[in-house]
């Protein structure tokens, strides 16, 4: 009753506006526009000094329109232009009925997800139905009849609250709690581990973890630990330092990707040690939960121990051991930490493994959507389980959807309320190049098989070329001798160990081979990442790594003598190591040489600037194209990296701008920005420092104009009023750049 006089009761919008002799009256025929299809006409009067324009299209100063309201667009945006020039918007407030419903239905689902995870924290009631009655359906309409009479007496909008949302999760203090958090959880977790281990005399399990670490340091100690950040690392530390807005809308969606970074920045604030260190204990981590998860589905240690070696070396992920893959480690780790915690909350549920698995899930669905496809397959582990279709199922796959589920509504809010997110241009940008991808089903068929064929034939092949033209073999060879010797002490006592049953390995190679289809995630269907290797293969040496193990204890269970089954098992899966460990050094020594390469160029950049003034811009020019740039490590510095590594770098007397431009070529300020920024032979440079950058990667700043921006004639610009020579060099170029300034 009170929502239908709220919304009968409402008063037609209207405004009325004047100042410096001119007036502005607007005002429509009514404030609610109840059912679709259903339009409300809009008038308005202005003096003739003013322009109109509304939705972006020039009106009369005085007319009138029918305006129909939809989904995503009950606000009539009306802009007016004064005679000198100044702009100022009105929105006018006409209320759509089924769009304020839809709303607050959605948000109501999000109340109910919470109330729903509250409930089983509370309880951890697996076996029993959920407690749903008359009362709980009289409390969720009457909860949703308030929330519909707020938005019709504007006490309480929608939109106010995502925009509070959206703020708290661009701020670095939101980053800095996901870390806080992650710590309360997760270090009881893992010592509630370690003591069960210690008690349960699990020493095997003890030396495997241990193992993975010792490793994992094998393939960094050739590289160290100091060099510099290759791309987003910059952009990152930027932003955690300075609040940028390049990356706050992702953030809206994301809202803890940069939880690893908090912590790196933390440990080394002064250089990129600390990203080394993380990404370290991150793929360590990884490997200790990938090991956990095989030892829960009872594989023996031995055989978990190869197959997580085998899930490190797997010959797919082309970015694996360089921080351009800091923030997808992270990702792959807290998926597997998910996995890892629900597991321990099937046998014995409490509270705070509970917890720990939402966080995790929390952790990893704020950072990527990849693994939204693996997400929803996990369930059918324990759906396998005897009896099916218990409550117990029902429950454990409720908790593990809750909050995956929940980002997803909460990511439709958004898109109601057109409010910006990373993605949203997927679902409304009409170009090819950003959209998602709907094409024929030989298309994705092709996809598919290029999947397999990456993962059991040409990722391989790629391998061996490799390894024949390594010159890593000394390591490789190290590393490989060392992972012989444990996987032949946890082999030891071959006639106490449980070896797969040939029903039980057939069935463990079909689905992880099917596991495969998921972990290629949503990105098949984003035209703009289906191509994109390094992020399609991040969870696919997940379900090869058990699909390989399987498929060789299959060939060993002909072997009748226990020791020779034992050694043919850690002989062919050190053989497969070898060349993809070549790999793994290879490619490590790649992009340790690509950020070196970006070193040298900020190096000498900052060489010959040492203290820019404020208001000064920077410019690098370049005859180089994107492949040449490509080829020598630096594309990089045409993204945003350049900008955010000069604020970061030069502290606070940044550039207000840097970006790099190819010479007769469209240029933008970073990879976002339109529209293109244009470089011409009368544009005022009197803000602007001009370097060049040659062939062989050096930079010089240019002390007037070259001839294609008018040379001498040109005389705006004068770099030596913007720069201080005899300054220092900024203190983080002697830590940040420190690899480059060795070489």
């Amino acid at each position: 009753m009170f929502l239908v006089f709220a919304i009968a009761g409402a008063p037609a919008p209207q405004v009325n506006m004047e100042g410096d002799g001119a007036e502005v009256a607007i005002a429509a025929e009514r404030a609610w526009v109840l059912l679709p299809g259903q339009c409300a006409k809009v008038a308005w009067t202005a003096s003739q000094s003013l322009s109109i324009s509304i939705l972006g299209q020039a009106r009369d100063n005085i007319d009138e329109m029918t305006y129909c309201p939809g989904l995503r667009s009950d606000n009539l945006m009306i802009t007016i232009g004064a005679a000198n020039g100044a702009q100022e918007s009105i929105e006018l407030n006409l209320r759509y009925l089924p769009s304020d419903i839809i709303k607050c239905l959605v948000l109501l689902v999000l109340a109910s997800l919470l109330a729903l995870a509250f409930y089983f924290l509370r309880t951890n009631r697996l076996s029993d139905p959920l407690p749903l009655g008359k009362f709980h359906l009289l409390c969720l309409l009457a909860i949703f009849c308030f929330c519909l009479l707020c938005q019709c007496a504007s006490a309480f909008r929608i939109e106010l609250l995502l925009d509070g949302t959206s703020r708290l999760f661009s701020s670095p203090t939101w980053q800095a709690l996901g870390l806080l958090l992650t710590a309360l959880v997760f270090v009881p977790l893992v010592w509630q581990s370690l003591r069960k281990s210690q008690m349960s005399c699990s020493r095997n399990d003890i030396v495997a973890i241990a193992a993975f670490c010792v490793f994992l340091l094998m393939l960094h100690l050739p590289f160290g630990f100091d060099s510099v950040g290759h791309w987003e690392e910059w952009v990152s530390r930027d932003y955690l330092e300075n609040a940028s807005g390049d990356v706050s809308p992702e953030l809206v969606s994301r809202f803890w990707i940069f939880v690893p970074n908090v912590l790196a920045d933390f440990i080394s604030p002064q250089s990129f040690v600390g990203y080394h260190l993380v990404n370290f204990l991150m793929i360590w981590g990884s490997l200790a939960f990938f090991y956990g998860i095989l030892r829960k589905i009872k594989l023996d240690p031995i055989y978990a121990f190869l197959a997580t070696l085998l899930f490190m070396v797997y010959p797919v992920n082309t970015h694996l051991m360089s921080l351009r893959s800091f923030m997808i480690n992270a990702h792959v780790l807290l998926l597997l930490a998910a996995v890892l915690c629900f597991f321990q909350y099937m046998e014995k549920p409490s509270h705070l493994r509970l917890i720990g698995t939402w966080l995790a899930l929390l952790l990893h669905i704020g950072s990527y959507e990849v693994g939204y496809a693996f997400l929803a397959v996990i369930p059918i582990w324990w759906w396998r389980q005897k009896p099916r279709g218990t409550w117990r199922h029902i429950n454990l796959s409720i908790i593990w959807y809750l909050f995956p589920i929940l980002k997803l509504v909460f990511l439709l809010l958004l898109f109601l309320e057109k409010q910006a997110f990373y993605g949203s241009s997927w679902i409304t940008d009409t170009s090819e190049a950003n959209q998602l991808g709907f094409h024929s089903i030989a298309f994705y068929v092709g996809i598919i098989e290029r999947v397999y064929l990456q993962t059991f034939w040409y990722g391989w092949r790629e391998a061996l070329s490799v390894f024949s033209q390594s010159a890593w073999i000394a390591p490789v060879l190290g590393v490989v001798t060392f992972s012989g010797l444990i996987a032949a002490y946890l082999g030891r006592d071959v006639t106490g160990a449980t070896f797969p049953s040939r029903r039980r390995l057939s069935a463990g190679l079909l689905s992880s081979a099917l596991f495969i289809l998921p972990a290629i995630g949503v990105l098949m269907w984003l035209d703009r990442y289906n191509t994109d290797l390094w992020r399609m293969y991040i969870f696919v040496p997940m379900g090869a790594a058990i699909a390989a193990i399987c498929l060789l204890l299959l060939a060993a269970s002909f072997i009748k003598q226990k020791h020779i089954r034992t050694a043919f098992v850690i002989g062919i899966c050190l053989a497969a190591m070898t060349p993809a460990l070549a790999r793994l050094y290879a490619q490590q020594a790649q992009f340790l040489a690509s950020a070196n390469n970006k070193a040298w160029v900020l190096l000498q950049t900052v060489e010959q600037a040492p203290a820019i003034n404020e208001g000064a811009n920077v410019i690098i020019l370049t005859e180089m194209l994107g492949v040449e740039l490509r080829a020598k490590g630096v594309s990089e510095l045409r993204t945003n990296m350049l900008n955010s590594a000069m604020n970061v770098l030069y502290e606070q007397r940044e550039p207000d701008l840097a970006f790099l431009c190819i010479m007769e070529k469209r240029c933008f300020k970073d990879e976002l920005s339109l529209p293109p920024f244009h470089l011409s032979e009368d544009a005022d440079y009197s803000d602007f420092l001009i370097f060049t950058l040659h062939d062989d990667l050096s930079v010089e700043l240019l002390r007037e104009l070259p001839p294609e921006l008018g040379g001498a004639s040109n005389s705006t610009y004068n770099p030596a009023r913007l720069i201080d020579t005899s300054a220092p060099l900024p203190p983080r170029a002697l830590t940040m750049l420190a690899a480059a300034r060795r070489d």
